[in-house]
């Protein structure tokens, strides 16, 4: 590596460093990494360090876990999951943004490894300093994404600005109802943020074409779960908002795509694909000629942990 000075130093200023100070952000970012809960010390050594290690504290991954909670009274609990050996570096990133609010709750377990930073809000505009400072904190790439019950129109644009610029890896959506504006919102979601994995715990689901927003969901992801939650539906064999449904050539559809994993869990309505519907998917799958993991609950005699092999 060459290091080369930033727009503030000069050649002789540069020169002035000492070797620690002039290491190039690459190997300074190693050095960090082996010693973590040193950084709050590096970064009193000098001006030069502390802007460093900044630098280097902005462009990590340092949360686990992103979490919003949505009440119908409007309120909105976020909670920050931070890993152990990156508390120092979060602490340092959050001082100056989180702590100005009185509305912060820090905790860690005994037994834990994980810190919990919890922030309670409202979706209102006299909130918009308190998640700006959220966004701030939690910085470009987190590991995971849980989002609660947040069906009202507002909260949403609330939540979706908040993650609009981090990357993820996992994303987890619990909702009442899932509307044609929330598929749309969800589906950009998952393209600019990198999903990977995508989890829905879902009860009424009214998108004008469930079918094709699957389909573009497993263009986009490799992993779906769904969770049908009990409704009001007269048919025994509802699932994802439709019913009377021949589901065989759409999860055959969906496994041509870029889907490899797909996990569905819909105890309530058990008669959404029969026993010889489930057999006959079979041999479907088998044709793909890639290999997938599919599972069911409850368990159509066979269907259910389906792995075909290339």
């Amino acid at each position: 590596y060459e290091s080369i000075p930033n727009e503030r130093e000069s050649p002789r200023d540069f020169a002035n460093l000492s070797p620690l100070e002039q290491l190039p952000l690459e190997i300074l970012s190693k050095v960090i990494d082996f010693a973590p809960r040193s950084v709050l010390k590096l970064r009193l050594i000098s001006r030069a360090l502390h802007s460093r290690v900044m630098e280097y504290s902005r462009s990590v991954p340092i949360v686990t876990e992103l979490s919003v909670l949505c009440t119908t009274a409007g309120g909105m609990f976020v909670t920050i999951k931070i890993p152990d050996r990156n508390s120092a570096l979060f602490n340092m990133r959050a001082t100056s943004r989180l702590l100005q609010f009185n509305r912060i709750a820090r905790e860690k377990h005994p037994f834990s490894t994980i810190h919990r930073w919890k922030v309670v809000t409202h979706w209102s505009n006299e909130d918009r300093r308190l998640w700006e400072s959220i966004k701030e904190a939690v910085g470009k790439k987190v590991a995971k994404v849980f989002i609660s019950h947040c069906d009202k129109k507002e909260m949403r644009s609330v939540v979706y600005d908040l993650i609009e610029e981090i990357q993820f890896d996992e994303l987890k959506v619990v909702c009442n109802t899932l509307t044609n504006e929330d598929a749309h919102q969800l589906l950009n979601v998952i393209v600019k943020s990198n999903v990977s994995n995508l989890s829905m715990v879902v009860k009424e689901v009214c998108p004008t074409d469930p079918e094709k927003f699957l389909l573009d969901l497993s263009s986009a992801v490799r992993s779906i779960h769904i969770y049908q939650c009990w409704t009001n539906a007269k048919h025994p064999d509802y699932f994802f908002g439709m019913n009377s449904i021949d589901w065989k050539p759409i999860i055959t559809e969906m496994f041509s795509k870029q889907l490899v994993r797909l996990c569905i869990e819909n105890h309530h309505f058990k008669e959404y694909i029969s026993i010889s519907e489930a057999l006959e998917l079979k041999g479907h799958l088998t044709s793909l000629g890639k290999e997938i993991w599919l599972s069911h609950y409850p368990d159509r005699r066979g269907i259910g942990n389906y792995h075909p092999k290339k």
